[in-house]
């Protein structure tokens, strides 16, 4: 999946996933918390192995990148599924589970990021 490269898609769009997971964490216990983070941290290293696949591109004037399809496609999964337990199946399980699906594909969208940072840096390509 191409994905034009700006400033808002590599500072923005990492800044508003890590503000929807903890909004949704919120509502739960510590020790959830503590392991929703261990999780993000888990993501962030998946991440890191995923991105072997991103391509960092010019085309003319813009840049873009190829993320691996998976990363997008599991956090799509993951939001529509917590905010459907929101108003579904709203037992404190199910919420920590899908939470911690969600703190996963942000980790992994936090790696993509900082790797498409480093790919431009090493490029020289400036946004």
């Amino acid at each position: 999946m191409k994905r034009n490269i700006n400033k808002f898609t590599l500072y923005l769009l990492p800044i508003i996933y890590i503000a929807l997971t903890l909004y949704f964490a919120l509502g739960l216990q510590t020790w959830q918390m503590a392991v929703g983070l261990a999780i993000f941290i888990i993501g962030v290293l998946i991440g890191k192995r995923l991105n072997v696949k991103t391509t960092v591109k010019r085309n003319g004037e813009k840049i873009y990148y190829e993320r691996h399809p998976a990363i997008f496609a599991i956090w799509v999964v993951a939001i529509v599924a917590r905010v459907s337990v929101e108003f579904f199946f709203k037992t404190g399980t199910t919420i920590f589970i899908v939470t911690c699906l969600l703190a996963l594909v942000t980790g992994m969208i936090i790696s993509e990021s900082k790797f498409v940072r480093l790919r431009l840096k090493e490029g020289k390509m400036e946004l």
